[in-house]
């Protein structure tokens, strides 16, 4: 069995030119724009726009990052597909998380639940290339509230959230993803907060500094990122007795 087989890199995938092979890290934002979180949209619109900007200055992210945006109310849509950071349209972003209205109730259930149905479209999809990620990455930005519209089906969404729990908890306890709550709102609901966040510790600081509660979120992702490995053929032999014994959080997902 050779290095590459034992590493699970396949060789037609290296590129010649710089002799490298990249591996994708997936990570997703799941922001809530329902009413409850609306006096911070102006804030939450410009710190996701410099999350972007500052992953994109590293060469390797514009590569190796790919990002997908899901925001919520009583319903969800995503605003951008999962995408390579250097592909990303920022005007186009800006116009699209600009255009975004911050009413609505809180349907936090059928939000997660449809992420990871995305997330696992884009496992299957990048399978079927024969691509290699490392497993993905997410943040859920909320005040947690399970606040229903009047003519929802309340028991279909209390069912999603229940759901949602388990799901996060055998994420986590598999190791097949992160996943991270950030609180934010006039109304968090800490019980909630603390469901959704599972085996993990939610994230809470000033509601007034969204810029830092990003900053949070950036340095996550870019320190992910960074655990991975591009390395050449010339250096791959010395390293790889050291690759072997490497033990991250990051590990890549099979």
């Amino acid at each position: 069995m050779s290095i590459f087989t034992d590493l699970g890199i396949n060789v037609d995938n290296i590129n010649k030119r710089n002799a490298s092979y990249d591996r994708i890290l997936p990570a997703m934002l799941i922001i809530d724009i329902s009413g409850s979180v609306e006096k911070y949209s102006h804030k939450m619109i410009t710190s996701i726009l410099d999350l972007v900007k500052k992953l994109k200055k590293n060469d390797t992210h514009n590569n190796n990052v790919m990002l997908c945006i899901m925001v919520f109310n009583s319903s969800y849509k995503t605003i951008l597909e999962f995408t390579r950071l250097g592909d990303i349209d920022e005007k186009l972003l800006e116009k699209n998380l600009k255009e975004l209205h911050y009413h609505g109730r809180t349907h936090t259930g059928s939000a997660v639940m449809a992420a990871f149905d995305e997330i696992d479209s884009m496992r299957a999809a990048m399978r079927r290339e024969g691509r290699k990620f490392y497993v993905p990455i997410t943040f859920l930005v909320t005040d947690g509230n399970p606040n229903y519209t009047s003519s929802s089906d309340h028991q279909h969404e209390e069912k999603l959230l229940q759901e949602s729990y388990e799901t996060i908890l055998k994420l986590q306890e598999t190791k097949k993803g992160f996943f991270n709550v950030i609180s934010v709102g006039d109304n968090v609901d800490p019980e909630i907060i603390a469901k959704l966040a599972g085996k993990g510790t939610p994230l809470s600081i000033d509601q007034t500094d969204i810029e830092t509660l990003f900053e949070a979120v950036s340095d996550t992702i870019d320190s992910a990122a960074n655990n991975m490995d591009t390395m050449d053929e010339e250096t791959l032999n010395e390293k790889y007795d050291a690759f072997r014994q490497k033990i991250s959080n990051y590990e890549e997902d099979e």
